[in-house]
């Protein structure tokens, strides 16, 4: 098949490095030794249809091809933050589909497709050499395996175009995109804060521990990890080869770690430093003064074993998730501060809400501006600069309601409603309206229209595929399994 593609050609000097950079992606996962070892076992199953390891090991061969191809060298440094796994199991469940809608794709389309590819071209033509080549020595895969995970990702955008191609977008749903992120507002605002009317709440007698017993899973702990990492930070005006001594006694302490010595002797022979991070969870804020380097390697980090020597801005460590504990349910003593905070700020938030409404119907922008009221209220105000929906807004924070609220605002002379947000209330006013150049919109209405629309499509397919996916019931042994191994 797509013999003519496949004229014989080496050049092994040309692709050693390419080799170094490709040739890693090939080697087979951890998840590949656990399902090897169980001979009965299967990677799971799609539709009640059984998975071979086989079947999935060529899916996530395909999507780490394609992760390879979209971002060369830089695959390496984004690993950690693909879901290869799970997109493998997102490419079986389409080509499932693809399959069930009989989509085909000719030898020539295959052909035409791979002659396209940067990669195997010279001089802006495709070379048969090349791409003998860099297939041989780069990504050590026969033609035909990667012949057909073309000709499958090829059924996959037939897939997508099926599904997507009958959408349209109508002159007025297009106008209103257009202005959506083209208009611009200008608003001055009264900000009535929450946080003020915390001093005026207080709690009677068991009121905490009634309220706690009655929404016991609103207290609810996540899981949560406490890191131990181990080395040196620098010292403030080390210079290069300071820092590199001191990375050599971390390599020295991961050397000895591993020969089995007990680790406090080891820390204490090398005057290093130990610290945890204590208990926290991924939901709330990371422990202060803990190098963020320091968390990612953690996360990457199976079982309770000591990562390999780590280099962060502060230091050189190595890394381990010491505990991990799971979610809990805790008695009242210890929620307790959480429940009477979560008390006063809800207490808080209705006095602050009634006080913004009183505000509200008092304010007559024909008697007063709002500078006037906020004088007379002893309130503070506030003004925006020109900006467009979705935009940042310092001092405001990103809330959905008050620029919601801000461009609906047509008249001048009048305030809006109460507009209400984490931190508290706020009143606007408009001060001024940018709307769209209409001449603009019609130059570029054709670019914006295919813009537009090929969001509209991906959102359609996303769906689509949120719907097949349940379909599927995934049974997912390969995760289940690594999991479990794990835990041995």
């Amino acid at each position: 098949m797509l013999k003519a593609l496949r004229k014989k050609g080496v050049a092994k000097k040309i692709f050693v490095v390419l080799a170094i950079v490709i040739v890693p992606a090939f080697v087979l996962w951890g998840s590949a030794s656990l399902l090897r070892s169980q001979r009965n076992a299967y990677a799971g199953k799609i539709f009640g249809r059984k998975v071979s390891f086989d079947e999935f090991q060529e899916s996530l061969n395909a999507v780490r091809t394609q992760a390879l191809m979209q971002f060369g060298e830089n695959f390496y440094k984004l690993q950690r933050f693909l879901s290869l796994e799970q997109e493998a199991w997102d490419r079986l469940i389409l080509l499932h589909e693809a399959k069930k809608r009989r989509t085909r794709i000719s030898d020539q389309e295959v052909i035409e497709e791979i002659s396209k590819l940067p990669f195997f071209q010279k001089n802006g033509k495709f070379d048969d050499k090349i791409y003998q080549d860099v297939l041989e020595y780069g990504l050590k895969t026969p033609p035909r395996f990667f012949e057909e995970h073309m000709r499958q990702q090829l059924k996959l955008n037939k897939l997508y175009l099926e599904i997507t191609d009958k959408l349209q977008i109508s002159d007025e749903d297009l106008l209103a995109a257009y202005k959506k992120e083209n208009e611009k507002a200008k608003v001055s605002y009264l900000f009535i804060p929450v946080a003020n009317f915390e001093k005026e709440i207080s709690l009677k007698n068991n009121e905490a521990q009634d309220y706690f017993h009655s929404h016991r899973q609103e207290f609810k702990q996540p899981p949560a990890i406490n890191i131990q990492y181990v080395g040196f930070e620098y010292p403030r005006d080390a210079k290069e080869e300071d820092k590199q001594q001191l990375q050599n006694k971390v390599r020295d302490i991961y050397a000895q770690l591993q020969s089995g010595e007990p680790l406090e002797k080891i820390v204490a022979a090398n005057n290093a430093v130990i610290k945890e991070t204590g208990f926290f969870s991924l939901e709330d804020a990371l422990p202060s003064g803990v190098p963020l380097e320091i968390i990612q390697v953690a996360l990457t980090l199976e079982g309770r074993k000591f990562s390999n020597p780590a280099l962060a801005s502060t230091g050189c460590f190595i890394v381990r998730i010491k505990d991990k504990r799971d979610s809990y349910i805790p008695e009242f003593p210890e929620a307790k501060p959480k429940v009477e905070k979560l008390i006063i700020q809800k207490k808080a938030r209705e006095l602050a809400q009634a006080r913004a409404k009183q505000i509200h119907d008092k304010i007559n922008l024909k008697v007063k501006n709002l500078n006037g009221w906020a004088s007379d209220l002893e309130l503070k105000t506030g003004q925006t600069s020109l900006f467009k929906l979705g935009e940042y807004l310092p001092n405001v924070g990103p809330s959905i309601e008050f620029q919601n609220v801000a461009f609906g605002l047509k008249d001048k002379n009048i305030v809006s409603e109460v507009v209400p947000t984490p931190r508290g209330f706020y009143i606007l006013k408009l001060d001024e309206f940018s709307p769209i150049d209409m001449e603009k919109f019609k130059n570029d209405k054709g670019e914006f229209k295919n813009r537009i629309l090929e969001e509209k499509r991906k959102e359609f397919f996303n769906k689509f595929f949120e719907d097949l996916k349940k379909k599927a019931s995934l049974l997912d042994n390969v995760s289940r399994m690594k999991l479990y191994g794990q835990d041995q």
